[in-house]
């Protein structure tokens, strides 16, 4: 069984996502332009799978989990609240 080196699977993705991304840029339609950034975010979410094996599901969350949330505001509002409650 061959191993299969980290480096490698960044370059394929790299080259995936940048592939889907030219075809996005160039689409005639907004229908083909939708088809390829659903490409485009297959290959973010492949990359994220690279990264959490590299570091580890823990150390990946705990980094992005920060970011992720300030990157919405208005989602902590609310949070750790039922809105099904009512006195």
């Amino acid at each position: 069984m061959m191993t299969e080196d980290a480096t490698d699977r960044v370059a394929r993705i790299r080259r995936a996502f940048d592939a889907a991304f030219q075809r996005m840029c160039e689409a005639e339609n907004p229908e083909a332009a939708e088809d390829e950034l659903s490409n485009v975010l297959s290959q973010v979410y492949r990359l994220s799978e690279v990264v959490k094996d590299k570091l580890g599901k823990g150390i990946f969350y705990k980094a992005m989990l920060p970011r992720t949330i300030a990157a919405w505001p208005g989602q902590q509002h609310g949070r750790g609240r039922s809105t099904h409650m009512t006195r």
